[in-house]
């Protein structure tokens, strides 16, 4: 069987049919030499080009950004908002019954409370007991508070609702 007819049976790119081609040639890899490599300026144009090409990825890498901003902006804050404000009704509902709640116990206590059965009388004037003011410690003697020091100070607006 000669190189020839083996180089038509292998496959095409194979490295074996390269080794084979160099042999049968007569070339070995000492005579391969490899090729000088070019430094070679790049012209006007085609620094022009370059600086193109990497001005507009930034700018298309700018916009696909902003449009993502744009959609967030457009559609899901607003979605998320809604979601919130639904929420927020519901918490408005239950209190509105719970205040009705309240109200209805109050009412109902009340007019247990007016019924003679439960041994409630009414507040006379007569019955009033007035207490008499205690003496107010004087300023100029420093006095140890370390009730005051541990009590935290409690503003006139709600930490929390």
């Amino acid at each position: 069987m000669s190189i020839t007819s083996d180089l038509r049976n292998r496959p095409l790119g194979s490295r074996s049919r390269k080794a084979e081609n160099l042999a049968a040639s007569g070339m070995s890899r000492r005579n391969i030499l490899p090729l000088p490599v070019q430094s070679r300026q790049l012209s006007a144009k085609e620094r022009s080009l370059l600086t193109l090409e990497k001005t507009s990825f930034a700018i298309a890498l700018s916009l696909v950004a902003s449009a993502l901003g744009v959609y967030a902006w457009s559609v899901y804050i607003p979605r998320l908002w809604s979601q919130e404000y639904q929420k927020l009704e519901t918490l408005q509902r239950y209190e509105r019954h719970l205040t009705a709640m309240s109200e209805s116990l109050k009412n109902q206590l009340a007019q247990q409370a007016e019924r003679p059965e439960m041994g409630l009388t009414n507040l006379h004037p007569a019955q009033v007991i007035f207490l008499s003011p205690t003496s107010v410690p004087s300023l100029s003697q420093p006095q140890k508070n370390t009730v005051a020091e541990n009590k935290p100070i409690i503003g006139k607006t709600p930490l929390a609702y």
